[in-house]
């Protein structure tokens, strides 16, 4: 005799596989019969619509081929072809875009035709069609569309000639990257990329300062997918090396008694951690900042709500969370029991960070910008890093000699390092030839000040 709770669970097995039964046919059956509502209605209907075709009425026949074209029934196609040339330009259009949706082929060149239809409304439906169908041959028709009056022509003509990877077509689509019109811009790039172009890495960094922001944002992505998996490499490369290298060279100067290596680089890693967290943050202050902005100064070039929200992001939030990680996290640790060890693990924190940071910029941006992050922002993450790790380890000095410490040391730490931090961005925000002053002599006391914490504290580690 089986047990009780073995036989409950075998009538729950039994009773929930006939309830998937039940519901399989139910669904079934619910499937089945709009089915073949459906073949009845469209039986129907493609009468209907082909008798709609020859009304006196342009509504009434173009409201007829669009659906026709919906139906994808081949048999319709000789029907549909002669709308090419009604007399209504909107019913010319409807037939040129539904001989595409049927996939014509046998009706190419009439097709071809259309590009030089006096409606720009027909032309962009040609070129449509002419993608659709995918023949080589529609190449030559479609080059001449690249230079028409109208700019919806254009746009749709670069994206048919991408669509059929047209190297041909390759220096007239790099000619519209120079376009005035943003959209044809955007169609240039994005039918490059899908011809894989070689020679369109120099036009679209141009494109990277565009007045119009859908312009720089398609050129960001488009470089993107330009790149080869070694230019990838290479990049992430570019952006994690610089603070590897720096933590390294800070964990050579803790020669007394070093740090574990694990420690060391577990503390770049919840750097990397406290930077995803960062960014979070900052997202949701991005959604207030167009308020902002406004509420402070909307006159002022950049906005006084931008240097706000600048000075607020990587001072109280960025530096917030180093802190958040130093205190949680690394404070506990056994192994932090000297003065300097609160400057390495600050560091490594401060270096794990800018590690994160300069992935997302560089990967998004290209090596120009990794080279200048990896001579400015990683040594300001590190110097902020050490002014926090100088107070934590006057801290843990005091607690290991008299089993207490001043809470406000850290306090201390965080103000530091974020009133730091804060200084540095808002002037590197603004566009001044004065700002510029400023911000080399505040990157120069910072190195000042790294190493000269630095060699006293590791003197007396």
């Amino acid at each position: 005799m089986k047990p009780l709770a073995h036989r409950r669970a075998i009538k729950r097995v039994r009773r929930g596989s006939w309830v998937l039964w039940t519901c399989a046919l139910w669904i079934s059956y619910g499937l089945l019969i709009p089915c073949e509502a459906t073949v009845a209605a469209n039986a129907e209907t493609v009468e209907d619509l082909l008798t709609q075709l020859h009304s006196p009425a342009p509504f009434d026949r173009l409201r007829a081929v669009e659906k026709l074209g919906n139906l994808r029934n081949g048999a319709v196609i000789p029907q549909i072809s002669r709308l090419m040339t009604d007399t209504d330009a909107e019913v010319r259009y409807g037939a040129t875009k539904a001989l595409g949706q049927l996939h014509a082929i046998s009706y190419h060149d009439a097709i071809v035709a259309r590009l030089n239809d006096e409606s720009p409304l027909v032309r962009i439906a040609g070129a449509e069609a002419l993608a659709r169908l995918g023949r080589p041959e529609s190449v030559p028709a479609l080059l001449p569309a690249l230079q028409d009056r109208n700019s919806n022509v254009r746009a749709q003509a670069a994206k048919a000639l991408g669509h059929l990877r047209a190297q041909a077509a390759e220096s007239a689509l790099l000619g519209l990257c120079y376009d005035p019109d943003p959209d044809v811009r955007v169609a240039g790039m994005q039918a490059l990329v899908k011809l894989r172009s070689r020679a369109a890495s120099d036009p679209i960094n141009t494109l990277l300062k565009d007045r119009d922001d859908n312009v720089r944002a398609v050129a960001r992505k488009s470089l993107r997918e330009l790149r080869s998996i070694w230019a990838h490499i290479g990049l992430v490369l570019l952006a994690i090396l610089p603070a590897l290298f720096m933590l390294q060279r800070y964990h050579r100067m803790d020669w007394v008694e070093p740090e574990p290596t694990v420690k060391v680089y577990e503390a770049f890693s919840l750097g990397v951690a406290s930077a995803g967290l960062a960014s979070w943050i900052n997202f949701l202050m991005q959604q207030a900042f167009p308020i902002l902005a406004t509420v402070l100064n909307p006159s002022s070039t950049p906005p006084a709500g931008a240097i706000l929200l600048t000075a607020a992001s990587a001072g109280g939030i960025e530096e917030g969370c180093k802190f958040l990680v130093m205190s949680v996290f690394i404070w506990r640790w056994a192994d932090f029991d000297e003065r300097f060890d609160g400057i390495l693990y600050a560091a490594a924190v401060g270096l794990g960070f800018a590690a994160y940071e300069n992935l997302y910029y560089v990967l998004e941006l290209g090596s120009h910008v990794g080279i200048l992050r990896a001579l400015l922002s990683v040594p300001i993450h590190a110097t902020c890093g050490i002014l926090m790790g100088y107070f934590f380890g006057l801290a843990k000095y005091q607690q290991m000699k008299w089993s207490r410490y001043p809470k406000r040391l850290l306090l201390y730490g965080y103000g530091s390092a974020a009133l730091f931090h804060s200084i540095w961005d808002a002037i590197a925000f603004q566009r001044e030839v004065i700002s510029v002053f400023f911000f080399l002599l505040v990157t120069l006391f910072a190195v000042w000040l790294r190493r000269k914490v630095l060699r006293q504290f590791s003197e007396t580690a």
